[in-house]
């Protein structure tokens, strides 16, 4: 067989094997997102496909779980994304922001956890922010009065503590 026989063989069936594969695979995904179940938030009964997704959202019925180590700064969130936005804005200058974990206040895939097996709401709000406290003081910030709960306003009514200590 000589180098010449290698490109005389046609490619067109192929091609047309491939664009028939790929037309099939656009079929099954349409099907799949009409057909898969939905995941829903047991808090407040948001929908959502996939259970990342999910549980993303219910870790948003949680006190924040980051602190801005900056002295003197107030921000909290729960994305690092977030805070590395924020730190890029706020905090510019030489230097990168800090290590994920110098500011984490608490881990909340735990949490989470607790609450999608079925445990109240209200009992794992109040352990966040206890955990929230012992993290603001093991980062050296007790007293900043940082608003680690957002604008989740059941979160409020569910921990049930003097605002004083919630701004």
């Amino acid at each position: 067989m000589s180098a010449s026989d290698d490109f005389s063989r046609p490619i067109t069936p192929m091609i047309q094997a491939q664009d028939q594969d790929q037309d099939e695979l656009e079929v099954d995904a349409q099907l799949n997102e009409n057909t898969r179940s939905k995941s829903a938030c047991i808090i407040c009964g948001s929908e959502f496909f996939r259970m990342q997704e999910r549980n993303r959202h219910v870790e948003s019925h949680l006190p924040h779980s980051i602190l801005c180590p900056f002295r003197g700064c107030k921000w909290t969130g729960r994305r690092q994304w977030d805070f590395q936005e924020h730190w890029r804005k706020k905090h510019p200058g030489p230097g990168q922001a800090p290590r994920e974990d110098t500011n984490e206040i608490y881990n909340t895939k735990d949490f989470v956890k607790s609450i999608l097996a079925g445990e109240p709401v209200e009992e794992v709000a109040r352990r966040a922010f206890a955990k929230v406290q012992e993290g603001l003081r093991r980062l050296g910030k007790p007293d900043v009065g940082t608003n680690v709960l957002g604008r989740n306003k059941d979160l409020r009514e569910w921990i049930r503590i003097p605002s004083s200590q919630l701004n």
